[in-house]
């Protein structure tokens, strides 16, 4: 691994260069044309570059070039000129450093390859949107701000929460995770904060929490939605302080961790409604990214399918008839569901999966067709619409559809969000709107 210093004197710090010839060889030049004959000759992983080693119009030539070799080039500068830095990076610098730069700053910058090329060898998906959105967040390790994660269940946000981990800290870091729809509101303070001997009855013994095992790692907040406003101020606290006091405890204890949480709900909708703190919401959102359901991206069912059948020694395939009922098939339950699936036909008989393998549920759900619904047809629903607009049809249609099963169901929530695969908080806000 060869790296190019253009400088002038001393300006890139001793630190830094120790850091380089750890992992490779490195040159130096200190004009234009010295700089075009190592180019010319060599390829680099990275080019350094200090203004102060030209005249400006010789600097912008030198960008000039390294743009037209296609070279990935940092610039180091005191300059704190807006209008230069966005010429600079205009001319495609990756990155416009300015003193002082810690050590483990630029060691993690050298040491990281891009989030999308590190996502690419371990996530099986042809979505170009949920790759453009990784592209937008490929610089996530230089600032270690908040990552949340949106999506419904079952698409596999802890999974890309590991990974994401695994590419920050690789294994050397704890991983730490908490699912808050899991814990009870009298549990969940002493799970993430930890408590002292005799805080409460049963402590009988200090107990770290989970943001202490999360120091200098992730910690995974999933269901985020979920946890009590009491707990969101203090996680708040967390994060703005880097300290905390577990229960039962006179002194605070610090932690600093990466942040990652996940929800299915609409954190948006929440905040507005008074049911998720807007201070919390504005610190987590950092880089958010969104997964969309399989019935969003069937074209990676094949892909998945595929995939997971190469786990196993044992080959089978699926009729064409088959395959095109699992493309059509809508996947609620998204990727768990699909392994489950896979894992189940595994060793079927004979190894060709046709429609008889795949159960009454997928079979049932081919006849079923959103063009099969005729009330677009009827005037007066398509004049209804006009009038009230489309989002009073939609919580009407959610009303109705909630109270048929709640009653069907026997008034048993977890039966009803069982069904309707929502959560409590969404069955909640649907319930409390149409009063019953």
């Amino acid at each position: 691994m060869k790296f190019l210093l253009v400088q002038n004197g001393d300006f890139f710090p001793a630190e830094m260069m120790i850091c380089l010839k750890n992992k490779g060889s490195i040159d130096q030049v200190n004009c234009l044309k010295k700089l075009e004959e190592y180019l010319e000759e060599i390829s680099y992983k990275t080019v350094f570059l200090s203004p102060d080693t030209f005249s400006e119009n010789d600097f912008f030539k030198s960008l000039e070039l390294l743009k037209k070799k296609k070279c990935d080039f940092i610039i180091f500068s005191g300059r704190h000129d807006k209008v230069f830095i966005e010429n600079c990076y205009k001319w495609g610098c990756s990155h416009y450093l300015s003193p002082p730069i810690s050590v483990g700053f630029f060691e993690n910058l050298m040491e990281k390859e891009k989030l999308i090329q590190f996502l690419s060898k371990k996530i099986k998906t042809y979505d170009l949107d949920f790759w453009s959105q990784i592209e937008s967040i490929d610089n996530l390790a230089l600032g270690f701000r908040p990552l949340h994660l949106i999506g419904p269940t079952g698409v596999g946000k802890t999974k890309l929460a590991q990974l994401v981990h695994e590419f920050l800290f690789g294994t050397k870091k704890n991983f730490v995770s908490l699912n808050c729809s899991e814990i009870s509101e009298s549990l969940i303070e002493s799970e993430l904060f930890g408590h002292k001997k005799g805080a409460f009855t049963g402590a009988i013994a200090d107990k770290k929490g989970l943001i202490s095992l999360a120091n200098g790692g992730t910690l995974f907040l999933d269901e985020i939605a979920t946890m009590p406003m009491r707990i969101q101020k203090k996680i708040l606290k967390v994060l703005d302080e880097k300290s905390y006091l577990p229960v039962g405890a006179e002194k605070r204890e610090t932690s600093e961790f990466f942040l990652i949480s996940a929800t299915c709900e609409d954190l948006f909708d929440l905040m507005r409604m008074g049911k998720f703190r807007k201070d919390l919401y504005y610190r987590i959102e950092g880089f958010t990214l969104s997964i969309r359901g399989i019935r969003d991206r069937r074209g990676d069912i094949p892909l998945l399918i595929d995939h997971f059948l190469g786990r196993g020694p044992r080959k089978i395939i699926f009729s064409s008839e088959a395959m095109e009922i699992l493309l059509n098939y809508d996947w609620p339950g998204n990727i768990r569901e699909l392994l489950n699936f896979v894992e189940c036909l595994r060793m079927a008989n004979g190894g060709i999966i046709t429609k008889k393998h795949l159960g009454p549920k997928m079979i049932k759900a081919e006849s079923f067709s959103l063009d099969k619904f005729k009330f677009l047809s009827d005037s007066g629903f398509v004049n209804h619409i006009r009038d009230r607009g489309l989002t009073d049809i939609v919580e009407r249609l959610e009303g109705e559809i909630l109270n048929h099963f709640y009653h069907s169901n026997q008034k048993k929530v977890r039966k009803t969000t069982s069904d309707l695969k929502i959560s409590n908080n969404t069955f909640y806000r649907i319930k409390k709107r149409i009063s019953i």
